[in-house]
C-alpha cells in the first residue's frame, strides 16, 4: 500500500511508469514464490490497478520480469570458496597474518 502511495506523488510518468514496473516485477515475484506457480502478466497489471483503486496503470508496453531470489547470502561474497583465499578490499589475495609471503618468509622469531 506504502508503495502504491509513493508511485502517486511522481509527477513525471515516466519516472512513474518506471516505478510501477519495479513493483509490477515484485509483485509477480511475491507471487510466484507465495503461490508455488506462475502468473500471468495481465493478472499482476490488474491487481495493480485494483489496489490502487483504479489511480495507476502500468504501460501496455512495460515488460514484467520474473526475478527470483538468491539462496545465497549477499555477506558470502567476500568468503572464500572451494578452499581459495579471500580477497581484500583491493582485490589483493590474503597471505595470513597482516605480511606478504616474503615478510612472512624473512620473519624470524625470537
Amino acid at each position: 500500500e506504502r508503495m502504491m502511495e509513493k508511485a502517486k506523488t511522481f509527477e513525471e510518468k515516466e519516472k512513474q511508469q518506471l516505478y510501477l514496473q519495479y513493483l509490477a516485477n515484485y509483485m509477480k515475484l511475491v507471487h510466484n514464490n507465495w503461490n508455488k506457480e506462475n502468473v500471468s502478466d495481465e493478472v499482476i497489471r490488474e491487481d495493480l490497478k485494483i489496489l490502487s483503486k483504479g489511480e495507476l496503470e502500468l504501460a501496455p508496453d512495460a515488460d514484467i520480469q520474473q526475478y527470483k531470489i538468491s539462496n545465497r547470502n549477499p555477506r558470502d561474497n567476500d568468503r572464500p570458496r572451494h578452499g581459495g583465499k579471500s580477497k581484500n578490499f583491493r582485490g589483493q589475495k590474503h597471505s595470513g597474518g597482516g605480511r606478504s609471503n616474503n615478510q612472512n618468509r624473512n620473519f624470524k622469531r625470537k
